[in-house]
């Protein structure tokens, strides 16, 4: 694995995508975005914004093991 092994720092209270590797077998993307939390929906999200100000969403997927908390947005 490339990740290293951590234990979550709190039980999660924010369901997240996980997947053995992150969902990447390995390969991480070097894609940049900020790290959001939307309280409404109860999920993380990646949001990026181009030169043209148009404003792009992703779901990040995340190695088995990690969680997330709400307050303050922690993964």
């Amino acid at each position: 694995s490339h990740f290293p092994a951590i234990a979550p720092i709190a039980p999660g209270d924010v369901p997240i995508a996980t997947q053995r590797d992150g969902g990447r077998n390995g390969e991480e993307a070097g894609v940049g975005f900020t790290l959001l939390y939307d309280e409404q929906r109860s999920c993380v999200f990646g949001e990026s914004v181009r030169e043209d100000g148009v404003t792009s969403r992703v779901l990040p997927v995340w190695p088995d093991g990690y969680t997330a908390t709400a307050d303050p947005l922690t993964v």
